[in-house]
């Protein structure tokens, strides 16, 4: 099955270049973080009725396009050819996420389904909109036009969770699925399916919904919404009410496939479990130290090494972003101002060079690194070359303005010909003393996403 272009990909040269990270660190602490993770977690796969959708969907697709009764009609032939044509699997998904986004729409309120949420489904607000146009009904176009999203195939479901799906093997990086671990793996996920009486029976319902279907006259079957079987709207919602819901079916599957209960991430996920359990907060420094803590006692060298990497690269990072805060915190201000500011927080000339030089001394740290990410580690270290704070600031200047001129963009601050920092873009103030403690993180790691996938594996979450 070739399902090149149905997902998104990722590039490390783009991928902390956003509004917000003017230093481009997201592209240095998300590679430890996915390193831990392997890429099963992200900003925007974290999920577990997500993730349990898409999979079913393309489980779907690939049981209907193997299934030689459901056959597409003469004008569906000549538009996509074969059921196997990228194209038309595109429109498929397109057309099972909005089914699913309006079973839930049309019954998540009512009294048969109590613990069905709409929250986190991508789509509803649009949804919304065009129900409410239809006064309680919708037309479904087989169509990719039929998009509730602007570019869905990119920010649905499929898009969102195409990382973690080739990452664990379901497809290659052409998005073939004949390899002998693809095969493995569906072969695992119809058993799991299979197991399950509600994602069981909705696969039956969506198959001969597909039959009729797409056997209609016309290269763009339609039908209302009220024309869809209730038996299938209702299955979605039973199938897919809640993340914790799903979560309860689900989770001992996800572990098994993501090996996120392993390694370093397994010991992140026992910290996690116990601090849901207890109600305490959740925050990346206090995960950490604890994690490394367990895979000490399991004498996990290597997975040690991957927490310890976070727990001497992340102090440097918060200070550099504590410095880039404080040159930012007024529209003009003189360099000696930025150091009696950063010397408020307790910090002084040696406090980044002597972080530097802990992260240059560790080949180890470095070697886990590689493209965007190592270049740029490599030109903050150099920060120790600063004797003094002029100097750190002044380096710090020039690495963000290479930043951003990376981008396309201009730097957010510069010196004038007085020396004078002025800034060019809206001012954060400078944050509270007590707030930049010992225990504070400017990055997180993705554990607030890990914990909102733990959260759904103990079927807790609503």
């Amino acid at each position: 099955m070739n399902l090149k272009n149905l997902f998104t990909e990722y590039d490390d040269n783009i991928a902390g270049d956003i509004n917000l990270d003017p230093l481009g660190l997201l592209t240095i602490w998300s590679a430890f973080g996915q390193k831990i993770f392997r890429n099963r977690i992200s900003s925007i796969s974290n999920d577990v009725r997500s993730y349990t959708l898409n999979l079913f969907h393309h489980h779907v697709i690939r049981r209907m396009v193997s299934d030689e009764s459901i056959m597409l009609s003469p004008a569906l032939m000549k538009a996509y050819s074969t059921k196997e044509s990228l194209a038309f699997k595109q429109v498929c998904l397109i057309h099972l996420e909005n089914l699913f986004v309006f079973s839930h729409l049309q019954n998540a309120d009512e009294a048969w389904v109590p613990r069905a949420v709409t929250g986190g489904i991508f789509g509803i607000s649009k949804a919304r909109r065009r129900w409410k146009v239809g006064d309680g009904d919708t037309p479904l176009k087989f169509s990719k036009d039929d998009q509730l999203l602007v570019r869905q195939l990119l920010l649905g479901v499929s898009g969102r969770y195409k990382t973690p799906m080739v990452e664990m093997g379901f497809f290659d990086r052409l998005y073939h699925d004949g390899g002998a671990r693809a095969t493995s793996l569906w072969q695992e996920a119809q058993a799991f399916i299979g197991a399950q009486a509600p994602l069981k029976k909705l696969e039956t319902s969506l198959l001969a919904h597909f039959k009729q279907l797409l056997a209609h006259e016309g290269k763009t079957p339609s039908l209302l919404f009220s024309e869809v079987d209730t038996a299938l709207k209702r299955g979605y919602v039973t199938a897919f009410a809640s993340p914790g819901s799903v979560g309860s079916y689900a989770r001992d599957y996800w572990l098994r496939v993501t090996d996120l209960d392993r390694g370093a991430a397994g010991a992140i996920l026992s910290v996690l479990n116990d601090d849901i359990e207890q109600g305490n907060e959740v925050s990346a420094s206090g995960v950490f130290p604890r994690a490394l803590a367990l895979c000490q006692e399991a004498g996990q060298q290597a997975d040690r090494l991957q927490l310890e990497h976070v727990l001497a690269v992340e102090p440097f990072l918060t200070d550099l972003d504590l410095l880039f805060t404080l040159m930012l915190s007024k529209q003009s201000q003189s360099i000696d101002d930025i150091v009696t500011a950063w010397r408020r927080y307790k910090r002084d000339d040696a406090t980044l060079a002597r972080r530097a030089a802990i992260l240059k001394t560790d080949t180890v740290l470095c070697a886990a690194l590689a493209g965007t990410a190592l270049i740029r580690l490599k030109r903050l270290i150099k920060l120790d070359a600063g004797g003094n704070m002029h100097e750190q600031i002044a380096l710090l200047l020039d690495y963000h303005k290479n930043v951003m001129a990376a981008r396309g963009q201009t730097s957010w601050l510069a010196t004038d010909g007085e020396g004078r920092v002025k800034v060019f873009v809206p001012r954060p103030a400078a944050p509270a003393v007590e707030r930049r403690t010992g225990t504070y993180w400017a990055n997180q790691y993705y554990i607030p996403q890990f914990a909102n996938l733990a959260r759904g594996f103990k079927g807790t979450q609503s």
